[in-house]
């Protein structure tokens, strides 16, 4: 059943009168009645058209909408009142928290046909929440961070809480085994009086001290100073007490570690590797290390006559100070940010900047009390990263410059591929045309050789595409595969169709690898073909071998052509380079380029030997193993 209207008038004035926002839904039709009160939570102007889904959608925070939907959809399909707190954003981007309840209401037979809801706008209660969790969170990080016994007792004495480092102090092992103890106790018996006293006084208000001694859970007596305070609650009753102890038995050693702490700062300040500086609050350098010098040009008595701001790049310089503004209002406790030093040469000098600033801390020994102090000045560790920057810039404009080199070889490799395969299909289409229109009349050996041609064909068609594949190294893999290196050799031989007057001998006991099948037959296809080329008679030989060579096969082509001048050797790995020139020259001056590239892509090395009448050897390694 729906709410009748005089309820509903009743309703909405009374949620007006207490600034709750209010709507009602037509389930049906998404209908939805909005209150003035609801229009200015959801940051709009009151008295505007009816209001729909769309409007409340544009409100709500991204990361809660299906939150909120959920559970919309769980309260109407089990009947059950809707309770909810979500973020909305207003148009000026400013972030506000909304608590939503809403029911549902059915007709006869259970269906949704009316929900009516209200809601109240706690962005204060939720701010005011996040600001005590992070006092909390605060307080308890400078509880363990004092390097005194800081306990929390009960108003009967009876120990609460012990920080970290008092435990330390104390010899505790296992905090429950002084956990709700009388704190009295643990007091040597002369100081026990005393430590009776301080709860008394605490428990009224005031505060006391004194001095006693208190020996360790294990054993060991130490002299204590102790502060005992009241802990007030918010109507200003005493609900627990607060007992702080400094360890005087070891007072002489802490000062003793704190003169060599000094020391050790003082090596470390002007031997560190990195810049460090202690900055007045307006900018001054008041202290700063050679380094510091050494990166931005220096000397230390110039630099102590000017500010921070003076060398800094004017386009770095405000974010610097919006830092500084949020260090000195304790919103941030440090800050790092990269930012540019103006060189006293003149040039830009890339910085890596951390800042922290350093206190006085404030004590009032009457009331016990101690508190955060004031500013005193800034502490700046400065590493140089300019090399790391130019470094940065230039990978960028290399990977730039790589991918439309890429792109280049894709499209060059795509055009080349289609122009050689489109004469393929030809040739394979019009050897099974011949062979259709003799068919019956070729003699086996005929139609033997039509049938490798057509195998030849596709081959080197699905060579073709496998170059496709290879120009995109490093953006697809090639599929590793298990391959016979002598039955590869066949193959590429087979396909190469070496005049009969040229004889190839494959040394046996080739290995078998688990590698690109594609790569290495480019390679062998490449090698063969240029000792069949360039041989300078009718007949010629070929030699291929292999040997171990650790995680690597070495193999060798030795041929016994014209062989390569020594002032030549360098230039034929070199791509569009050939050293034959006459019009009726085919080599492209690519091959032994890409064969250079597939070694060296699989990390392997290829070089040569050769002498002119001499031959040419080829030797190139070749991993046992692709990983």
């Amino acid at each position: 059943m729906s709410m009748s209207n005089p309820d509903r008038d009743r309703l909405a004035l009374a949620l007006e009168s207490a600034k709750m926002g209010w709507w009602d839904l037509d389930w049906a039709s998404r209908r939805t009645i909005w209150s003035p009160s609801h229009e200015i939570i959801f940051g709009y102007e009151p008295g505007q058209p009816e209001r729909d889904y769309f409007d409340w959608e544009r409100r709500v925070h991204p990361d809660d909408l299906e939150r909120i939907h959920q559970a919309t959809h769980y309260a109407r399909d089990h009947h059950k009142d809707l309770a909810i707190q979500y973020r909305i954003i207003w148009p000026d981007g400013s972030l506000h928290w909304v608590n939503a309840l809403g029911r549902f209401y059915y007709d006869d037979e259970g269906r949704p046909v009316q929900m009516l809801g209200v809601l109240t706008d706690i962005t204060e209660r939720k701010e005011n929440e996040e600001t005590l969790r992070r006092s909390e969170e605060f307080n308890r990080r400078i509880l363990d961070s004092s390097q005194d016994c800081i306990k929390i007792l009960d108003l009967e004495g009876r120990v609460l809480y012990v920080n970290d480092p008092g435990q330390r102090l104390l010899e505790i092992d296992d905090f429950t085994v002084c956990k709700n103890a009388d704190w009295v106790s643990f007091w040597n018996p002369a100081s026990r009086p005393d430590a009776g006293k301080a709860i008394e006084a605490a428990k009224q208000g005031g505060v006391f001290q004194f001095q006693g001694l208190c020996p360790t859970f294990k054993g060991t007596f130490k002299w204590w100073e102790v502060l005992v305070t009241p802990i007030l609650n918010a109507e200003g009753v005493t609900e627990q007490l607060l007992a702080i102890s400094r360890n005087l038995t070891d007072r002489w050693h802490s000062e003793k570690v704190l003169r060599e702490s000094e020391e050790r700062f003082r090596g470390t300040f002007e031997q560190a590797a990195v810049g460090i500086a202690h900055v007045s609050l307006d900018g001054r350098w008041l202290r700063v290390n050679q380094k510091l010098c050494d990166i931005v040009g220096y000397s230390s008595e110039e630099l102590l006559h000017i500010s921070f701001q003076d060398i800094t790049h004017p386009e770095d310089l405000e974010l610097d100070l919006a830092n500084v503004r949020q260090l000195l209002s304790n919103q941030i406790q440090t800050y790092s940010m990269e930012k540019r030093y103006i060189h006293k040469q003149g040039f830009l000098v890339w910085v890596e900047l951390t800042v922290s600033l350093a206190r006085d801390v404030s004590s009032d020994r009457e009331n016990g009390s101690s508190e955060l102090g004031q500013p005193k000045y800034f502490i700046s560790v400065i590493e140089e990263i300019s090399d790391r920057k130019r470094i940065e810039a230039e990978h960028t404009q290399a990977v730039a410059l790589l991918e439309r080199r890429n792109q280049e070889l894709d499209e060059f490799v795509h055009v080349v591929s289609h122009d050689l395969k489109a004469p393929l299909r030809a040739i394979s289409n019009l050897s099974e045309w011949i062979e259709m229109d003799l068919e019956g009349q070729l003699p086996p050996d005929n139609q033997a050789q039509l049938e490798l041609l057509r195998t030849r064909t596709h081959r080197m068609a699905a060579m073709i595409d496998s170059l496709l594949d290879y120009a995109r190294v490093g953006r697809s893999e090639i599929v590793t595969e298990t391959v016979e290196v002598a039955a590869l050799l066949a193959e590429v031989i087979d396909t190469l169709d070496p005049p009969s007057s040229f004889t190839i001998q494959i040394a046996p006991q080739m290995p078998t690898l688990h590698t690109k099948r594609l790569l290495l037959s480019q390679v062998f296809a490449n090698l063969i073909s240029n000792a069949i080329k360039h041989r300078d008679r009718p007949d010629g030989n070929l030699d291929i071998s292999v040997r171990e060579k650790g995680e690597f096969y070495e193999f060798t082509l030795r041929d016994d052509g014209p062989g390569i001048a020594s002032e030549n050797q360098d230039k034929i790995f070199t791509i569009f380079q050939t050293l034959k020139q006459s019009k009726n020259n085919e080599n492209s001056g690519v091959g032994l380029s890409i064969v250079k590239k597939i070694v060296e892509t699989e990390n392997g090395i290829i070089r040569l030997s050769s002498e002119l009448g001499e031959g040419t050897t080829f030797y190139f390694t070749w991993p046992k193993q692709t990983g």
